[in-house]
């Protein structure tokens, strides 16, 4: 699994693109905010950091590389 980010325009019920870097995710808010629905939301960028994956128990978490 390889790290990504995702922007969350706050208010709105989901993120829906995987960046493959912070500077693409930082482009993408900076895009989205300058639409007039957006111009009085913030928005947030999330990185993901871990990834789970189901096994008859426990569930194994890994770290995903920096």
């Amino acid at each position: 699994m390889d790290k990504f980010w995702m922007v969350l325009i706050w208010g709105t019920p989901s993120a829906s693109y995987k960046h493959t870097s912070l500077e693409s995710a930082a482009q993408e808010a900076e895009r989205l905010l300058a639409l007039p629905e957006n111009r009085s939301k913030g928005a947030v960028i999330l990185e993901a950091v871990q990834y789970g994956k189901p096994k008859p128990a426990p569930i194994l978490w890994e770290r995903i590389a920096d």
